[in-house]
């Protein structure tokens, strides 16, 4: 999964996530990954 968003962040493309769940918990799980970095936009429930 690192390497296509990678691959795709390289390319410029804008990469967005949606998700069922919170902010606080869609924040932790970016952030203990190490993910943030590549995504646009990311939209939870609360959003």
């Amino acid at each position: 999964m690192v390497e296509l968003l990678e691959a795709a962040h390289a390319a410029g493309l804008k990469i967005g996530l949606g998700s069922g769940s919170g902010h606080e918990t869609l924040s932790y799980i970016l952030d203990h990954l190490g993910l943030r970095c590549y995504f646009d936009v990311v939209a939870g429930t609360d959003q």
